[in-house]
């Protein structure tokens, strides 16, 4: 039997609808939870996936905008059941945190809530930090181990793509640019600084800082709204305002990004990102870096 999509049948759309439904409904922790959860189900108790799999799959949500755990969910059902467990999957895994986070809505908008529902929020928020680590551990070590069980090469690679992870999030990169830096392009509550993306030297996006919805003061506003900010938190912005390359790429490159390409974005005064595209290494392989100018 055969999905609609041409895979192979592994799993019915009951199944599909039973796990993916538990998930949503315990996958208290957010995204790490989520993930390891989506493991112990397709990789390790069930086998619908193998660990290679998974952990491509794990990187290519995480380079699509939107939350990643959400389209691994819908990913790991599509694999097992194809379009229509996809679908029976998301709607599974979404719905419940959804429908939560609705009753909570008119619990707080309603007036005061409740002190038990104060004090189950405090509990759960203190509690996440836990939940994040022992969820990132359950994925570190059997990927750790896969990496030692493959040879020298996937170990070298293994701790390299740690120790660049690692910097990544405790770095914001060489340059800072303050605001009285660009005093004399201020536009109201932005900058009048254009940005830009090119493949190949292709122009295929492009917007103005000045354009945008919101200004940084009222996204630390909103933010602050739902969690505590303190000295050095970094606030991302989001996408210049014609969008992603993904959403892009029909329109003017009429392709995907494939070896051999660079990717460079550019903020006007800020700085350039370029990125080379290249085939995946070998064992003995290695990636070519970002550069920032």
């Amino acid at each position: 039997m055969m999905a609609d999509d041409g895979h192979g049948v592994t799993a019915g759309l009951g199944t599909v609808l039973r796990e993916w439904g538990r998930i949503g409904v315990t996958g208290f922790g957010g995204p790490p939870a989520h993930i390891a959860l989506l493991r112990q189900l397709c990789v390790e108790r069930r086998q619908w996936l193998d660990e290679q799999e998974f952990e491509d799959a794990i990187g290519a949500c995480n380079l699509l905008p939107g939350p990643a755990s959400t389209e691994l969910a819908i990913f790991c059902a599509w694999r097992v059941r194809g379009r229509l467990g996809a679908l029976t999957g998301g709607l599974a895994f979404i719905v419940p945190g959804l429908m939560c986070i609705l009753a909570l809505s008119v619990l707080f908008l309603a007036g005061t809530p409740p002190l038990w529902v104060k004090g189950a929020g405090a509990g759960a928020g203190a509690a996440v930090a836990a939940v994040a680590v022992q969820a990132g551990w359950s994925l570190l070590v059997p990927s750790w181990t896969r990496a030692r069980r493959d040879g020298a090469g996937r170990r070298f690679r293994w701790i390299t793509y740690l120790l660049a992870g690692g910097a990544a999030v405790a770095t914001i990169g060489p340059w800072l640019v303050t605001p009285d830096e660009l005093a004399d392009v201020r536009a109201g509550e932005a900058y009048a600084l254009q940005m830009t993306a090119h493949v190949n030297g292709l122009e295929i996006s492009h917007g103005a800082w000045s354009s945008a919805h919101f200004s940084f003061g009222e996204m630390l506003a909103r933010a602050s709204a739902d969690a505590h900010l303190q000295p050095g938190d970094l606030i991302g912005s989001g996408t210049v305002g014609t969008g992603c390359l993904l959403e892009m790429r029909d329109e003017v490159l009429k392709r995907y990004l494939q070896p051999g390409d660079t990717v460079t974005l550019a903020v006007e005064r800020l700085g350039t990102l370029t990125t080379p595209i290249v085939e995946r290494p070998s064992s003995s392989g290695s990636v070519a870096p970002a550069t920032l100018q």
